[in-house]
């Protein structure tokens, strides 16, 4: 969304509500408050390209549009791959997503699921967005600024699992910011 939306939407009493979603009347999203981490809730994918989480596993369907219904059509399974993520490789997607999907990261969350926070593993980087301006940290709360949910795929990529990063960096591109999902040798393409 380009800023101009963004202002527009602003002007005529629209608020952003996580997930890049706009509504009148929804309250103000600093209210909102976050009762679960990410990778409590259950997604399952629909659609070319989808992904979910279910039990620990990062889900995704294929990516293309005619084998997505040539799979659909014949009653078989689109799902492209699964991978079952350890709890470090959790942490990191808990965190990514709850910048892209939750009003705020609740830190006490964090320690109630991994024994650790978000605030106290990259200290140094969310240091480093809140010089930028990027996000506000409250406490144990850190939120994107506006300013910070313009460029929110590029910060959530910050916080990849080193060797998903890694992985990533030497698969295929579409992969980097897609679904943060720990990615496969290219020789499995």
């Amino acid at each position: 969304m380009c800023i101009r939306d963004r202002l527009y939407l602003e002007a005529n009493g629209y608020v952003e509500l996580p997930n890049d979603f706009w509504a009148r009347g929804a309250g103000d999203p600093a209210e909102f408050s976050v009762a679960r981490l990410p990778s409590a809730a259950v997604t399952l994918p629909v659609g070319p390209g989808a992904y979910g989480y279910y039990s620990g596993t990062q889900l995704a369907n294929v990516f293309d549009l005619g084998e997505y219904g040539r799979r659909s059509d014949a009653g078989q399974s689109p799902l492209w791959r699964g991978y079952r993520l350890s709890a470090d490789e959790a942490f990191h997607r808990d965190v990514m997503f709850a910048l892209k999907n939750d009003p705020y990261i609740d830190c006490a969350l964090f320690h109630a699921a991994y024994n650790r926070s978000p605030l106290e593993q990259f200290a140094a980087r969310f240091a480093r967005l809140e010089r930028l301006g990027l996000v506000a940290v409250e406490g144990e709360r850190v939120r994107l600024t506006t300013k910070g949910r313009l460029c929110v795929e590029e910060i959530a990529a910050l916080f990849r699992h080193p060797a998903i990063a890694s992985a990533a960096d030497a698969a295929q591109p579409r992969l980097q910011k897609h679904n943060f999902a720990p990615t496969y040798p290219v020789a499995e393409w």
